[in-house]
């Protein structure tokens, strides 16, 4: 029975992969639309959560009827794939795992209220993909979540600063992969002309993308941009002590 378990799961994760690849350049509309709206509204009222997914976690049984057609359990983050990719709204979802018609606070107190959290840091994490496939950039971003008149000492503590972040480890990791491939001849040409809160977004991205200090000083202009740059090279090339 695992075994034939096991190959419904690869089955399924072989269509959820299609679909992805399908989709490349623009999300499935009905639940693009409806996520877009749920991730702007959460980042009015401070809702989305920021606790990273563990896709092994299983979604406890009996959380709703058309679930029960599944043949077997399925992680948080296969049913979140799944309910993508058959169109599922998070009406849908809500109403999948018992939450649809509470209150905010009754959701809260939910035993699946958990697992929405998961549903909605899923689909936010496709509208950022998005965001990215289509060429969106950092400023265009930064004013979209609100960021821009934002002072810097309290960006940290805002729900829409963390959002920022998950788009800057997306837009670097893109950065870098065109970078590698010769698209882009210097990183700081990237990077240049943002605000002090945007550069701090920066840092800790390519801190947490474990970047060498030769990466980060030449995608912060410290080794192409500057005019006298060449003379310091030329001057490490020289030896020590030349003959006169």
């Amino acid at each position: 029975m695992s075994v034939y378990n096991n190959l419904l799961r690869m089955v399924l994760l072989l269509l959820v992969s299609r679909e992805t690849l399908a989709t490349a350049f623009e999300l499935q509309q009905s639940s693009d639309s409806t996520a877009a709206r749920s991730v702007h509204s959460d980042i009015r009222d401070g809702t989305i959560p920021r606790t990273q997914q563990n896709e092994n976690e299983p979604v406890p049984e009996g959380i709703g009827g058309e679930d029960r057609a599944l043949p077997f359990k399925l992680s948080s983050w296969t049913k979140n794939k799944y309910w993508s990719m058959t169109g599922k709204t998070e009406d849908d979802v809500m109403g999948i795992l018992g939450l649809k018609g509470l209150s905010i606070a009754a959701q809260k107190k939910h035993a699946n209220y958990a697992y929405l959290q998961k549903y909605r840091y899923y689909m936010e994490g496709k509208i950022l993909d998005n965001w990215v496939i289509r060429g969106d950039n950092m400023d265009t971003v930064w004013h979209r979540l609100g960021l821009t008149n934002v002072p810097v000492g309290t960006l940290k503590s805002t729900k829409a600063f963390e959002t920022y972040l998950r788009f800057m480890k997306r837009f670097d990791r893109s950065v870098k992969r065109q970078y590698d491939e010769g698209t882009i001849t210097y990183l700081w040409t990237v990077y240049r002309s943002q605000q002090e809160g945007q550069h701090l977004a920066n840092i800790r991205t390519w801190k947490n993308a474990k970047r060498s200090d030769s990466s980060v000083k030449e995608a912060l202009g410290l080794d192409t941009s500057n005019y006298n740059m060449n003379y310091f090279k030329q001057f490490q090339l020289l030896p020590k002590k030349e003959k006169k």
